[in-house]
Parts: structure tokens; C-alpha cells; sequence
């Protein structure tokens, strides 16, 4: 990752991603937009705990919502959390 300007807005159309490349990105005022592949572990803190957050509680989180999508915080990562917004939408 290159020099990144505060300002910036990255945009990561694969779903690639480290934790690191949100730190670095976050540390220089600059912003990112990402896909999130399927397979990546998203979690929500309860209690100062991290509890998994499972893609089909997702889906019908946002089907009982008035709004019909999801946007809040939430974490990624393995062994250190990094704290997102997450946006989601059902397109059916």
C-alpha cells in the first residue's frame, strides 16, 4: 500500500484486506470502501465479549428491519479485532 493521503478514499472491489491495511489506512485520515467475502468472520461485542455474527442471523436481521438493511459496528479479525462499519442490503 502506498503513500495514502488524508482525504482518500481507497476502494477495495475483491475483498481483500488485513487488519494492518485498515490500521494504516485509519492512521492516515483516509477512508475505505471493501467487499467483504463471505467467508470472513464477522463479530459483535456483547457483554465485552466477541460473539460471531452468522451470515443467515444477518439476513434475517435485515428482512424483520423497517429500513431493510444493516449498518452498524462491527469487528473482524482472527487474533486482533478491528472495529468496522458495516453496510449490508438484501438484493432479492
Amino acid at each position: 500500500m502506498g503513500n495514502i493521503k488524508a482525504g482518500e478514499l481507497i476502494i477495495r472491489d475483491l475483498g481483500y484486506y488485513s487488519v494492518d491495511s485498515y490500521k494504516k489506512i485509519e492512521d492516515n485520515n483516509a477512508f475505505s470502501i471493501s467487499r467483504m467475502k463471505s467467508q470472513i468472520k464477522i463479530y459483535e461485542k456483547k457483554n465485552n465479549r466477541y460473539v460471531t455474527l452468522e451470515l443467515s442471523k444477518l439476513i434475517n436481521r435485515i428482512r424483520k428491519s423497517s429500513k431493510h438493511n444493516f449498518d452498524q459496528s462491527v469487528y473482524i479479525g482472527a487474533n486482533e479485532k478491528k472495529e468496522l462499519r458495516l453496510m449490508a442490503w438484501l438484493l432479492e
